[in-house]
């Protein structure tokens, strides 16, 4: 028998298996499983599907504009582009920088773009809202 102790890990076994446990332990990192993202907010919807419509054009403070004119909701610059690099790190959007301009005092924008995994999030998030209000048509009716 031998004592195997290794990141973190014990256990006493034989040569074989210790050698099979050390390998594995030390794949761990490598192999993480593939997870699925949670689930988007109603803020970061609203994001997503503003930079969905502006397209090239979509920075913090057109993304703003647009949720308050499309949506009705007030909302600050500072709150999507806290949003934006929050869904960036989840790699649901991904960024770039303009050109400077000398409005913005030789600073340059900086532009969004949905990626491919930010636009199956929507479309799970639409299909979730749709799933959830399927059989309420009469309750949500305007009246």
């Amino acid at each position: 028998m031998m004592a195997l102790v290794t990141r973190g890990f014990y256990c006493e076994c034989g040569p074989a298996l210790t050698r099979l446990l050390t390998a594995m332990v030390t794949l761990l990192p490598i192999m993480r499983p593939r997870h699925r993202p949670a689930p988007l907010g109603e803020f970061e919807l609203l994001v997503l599907l503003a930079v969905l419509s502006l397209g090239d054009g979509a920075y913090p403070l057109a993304v703003a504009r647009d949720i308050e004119t499309r949506a009705g909701r007030k909302v600050s610059r500072a709150a999507v582009l806290i949003t934006l690099e929050r869904l960036e790190d989840k790699e649901l959007v991904s960024s770039r920088y303009g050109d400077p301009t000398p409005e913005r005092g030789g600073r340059p924008k900086r532009f969004f773009t949905v990626r491919a995994r930010g636009i199956q999030a929507v479309r799970e998030s639409l299909a979730r809202i749709q799933t959830m209000t399927a059989g309420l048509e009469d309750v949500l009716k305007a009246r």
